[in-house]
């Protein structure tokens, strides 16, 4: 005949404690040369981001609302002059291409 399970709470006696977690080994892992010590978490050795990819990300935000800006110089009804159809929309757009290309451009001092 099999015995019942212990149960987990007892009436009367303090309850034990679980013991703390200890990741069971530490790996080491390489990135060109560096070494980072990995624990359970991933530290990174370097930030993904560059100072090229912020200095581009924040000029895509100026592009874009200037963009937006010259949209509302337009003094047509309701923006349909050059302005407001076809040189603010432009702008804007190459605003959203170089945010993009923000993301993807690779700065050289990064380890990814």
């Amino acid at each position: 005949m099999a015995t019942p399970p212990k149960p987990a709470f007892v009436p009367g006696k303090a309850p034990v404690k679980p013991a703390p977690f200890k990741p069971s080994a530490t790996a080491t892992a390489t990135a060109t040369g560096n070494k980072a010590e990995i624990s359970g978490i991933y530290e990174p050795t370097s930030p993904v981001f560059g100072r090229i990819n912020y200095v581009l990300m924040l000029a895509s935000i100026g592009l874009i609302f200037l963009g937006f800006f010259v949209m509302t110089l337009d003094k047509e009804l309701y923006g349909f002059g050059v302005l407001g159809i076809t040189v603010g929309p432009l702008i804007s757009f190459i605003g959203f291409l170089l945010a993009a290309a923000s993301i993807l451009v690779k700065d050289k001092n990064t380890v990814v």
